[in-house]
């Protein structure tokens, strides 16, 4: 397995707003990745995904 960059709490945010999740509240989601990391919370948004886009 790769190892992954890090990125910081607006490179998160970017990344899951262009795979299609949308961020009603960039202070809030940033707040959340603060306590909930980005590859924690990964596994549980494959039931979200399909082709590495969220459902609409």
């Amino acid at each position: 397995m790769a190892e992954k960059d890090f990125k910081s709490i607006a490179e998160q945010l970017s990344l899951l707003a262009s795979r299609g999740l949308t961020i009603e509240n960039n202070s809030v989601a940033e707040e959340f990745l603060l306590h909930n990391n980005y590859y924690r919370i990964s596994g549980y948004s494959l039931t979200l995904r399909k082709n590495d886009k969220f459902y609409p």
